[in-house]
């Protein structure tokens, strides 16, 4: 699929990953804005899992629907209520491209929405804008053990990757989605053996006793067999059946001597990262500098001067950086001009949107000053 290009072209050379909470993020690189598995429910309110469950939120998204910058389109990994809600439904445009499994796509369809396009394992949709393009392909997932796996929607993970006008890969992302650990997971290192970034979906959700995604030690494990060269957790403390918590994983982490590897986002922060000029500025080069590290850059909280900023919890007492902070830092990767999937009815040119608790929200403005602190290399 062929998206509208904006006037400033892809940068290969910059890129960032926003927590909005849950499974919620936005991606931004090579000119793409992604927006994963949409959750933006408030704390106290409730979704429903199948077969009468429910489970209550904890927290607040970093920031409301409403105050989403221009989506090019939308990573799902399956259809339950904690993961494209009933916000996302109502208010997300009906025409924005959304890859997911081919089950979730059928119900989208139902639903009104034109553009999904449903994967099975190892198949990829491609996306092109301007000299980029982005690749998304279906890696295995499994969200229950054994045959319990029927009752439950199927699920995917995701690997992205963003390539040049010239084909070669300067970045690769993996999703995990909520999958448990699984001998089919050993295909992905081994099919790709370079994994740049990779959230991690977390929380050890358990529903009647039976565990349905990662908790700490699988956390660990998942690290260990795909390799990424940075890990970041997600989808954990949100919800009331998350009975594994992300203080669990940082001790398994320590236990394993991953620290290195992995990186923590509140909600609201931003995970900024630097891709080396070998690896999109080829020049006759070949492939091998694809191999090379990229360097990841941690945003620190900081806001405009137009806004407060606020904080969100993140279930375990940690603060997040606040709404205006972590939009702020989104400038820092490069919006540009329009696109033409927007996440709400209303397009948002200029002046401040409204974002969570009603707190004002600046525009996303190439340019933006931001405090940038390096946190080493992959």
């Amino acid at each position: 699929m062929m998206l509208p290009s904006v006037m400033d072209g892809a940068d290969f050379q910059h890129g960032s990953i926003f927590f909005v909470g849950t499974a919620t993020v936005l991606v931004r690189y090579a000119g793409f804005t992604i927006l994963t598995d949409p959750n933006f429910l408030h704390s106290g309110d409730h979704v429903h899992l199948g077969y009468g469950m429910t489970s209550r939120r904890l927290t607040n998204p970093a920031l409301d629907i409403e105050a989403l910058p221009p989506l090019d389109l939308c990573v799902l990994s399956h259809l339950h209520g904690d993961h494209f809600d009933r916000i996302a439904e109502k208010k997300l445009n009906t025409a924005l491209p959304i890859v997911t499994t081919r089950h979730a796509a059928a119900s989208l369809r139902r639903k009104g929405f034109t553009a999904p396009q449903g994967l099975k394992t190892w198949e990829t949709a491609t996306f092109r804008k301007g000299a980029a393009t982005l690749r998304i392909t279906s890696m295995p997932g499994k969200h229950a053990p054994g045959p319990l796996s029927l009752l439950l929607p199927p699920v995917m993970g995701s690997l992205l990757e963003f390539q040049t006008a010239g084909e070669h890969t300067a970045l690769r992302l993996y999703i995990t989605g909520d999958t448990l650990i699984h001998e089919h997971l050993r295909e992905i290192p081994r099919r790709y053996p370079e994994i740049d970034l990779a959230l991690l979906h977390l929380g050890g959700t358990r529903i009647l006793g039976l565990m349905l995604t990662m908790d700490a030690d699988q956390g660990v494990e998942a690290i260990k067999m795909i390799r990424p060269r940075t890990a970041i957790p997600i989808h954990y403390n949100d919800y009331t059946v998350f009975k594994s918590p992300l203080r669990d994983f940082q001790k398994a982490v320590r236990a394993a001597g991953l620290e290195k590897k992995v990186v923590y986002l509140s909600h609201g922060e931003t995970y900024g990262f630097e891709v080396p000029a070998s690896r999109w500025h080829q020049q006759g080069r070949g492939t091998t500098a694809a191999a090379e590290a990229v360097r990841p850059e941690r945003q620190a909280p900081t806001s405009y001067q137009s806004a407060t900023a606020t904080s969100a919890t993140n279930g375990d007492g940690r603060r997040g950086s606040g709404i205006s902070a972590g939009l702020a830092l989104l400038g820092g990767a490069g919006i540009g001009a329009a696109i033409m999937y927007w996440s709400a009815p209303q397009k948002m040119a200029g002046g401040s949107r409204s974002g969570a608790n009603g707190k004002s929200i600046p525009s996303h403005r190439k340019g933006s000053a931001v405090e940038r602190k390096p946190s080493g290399r992959f």
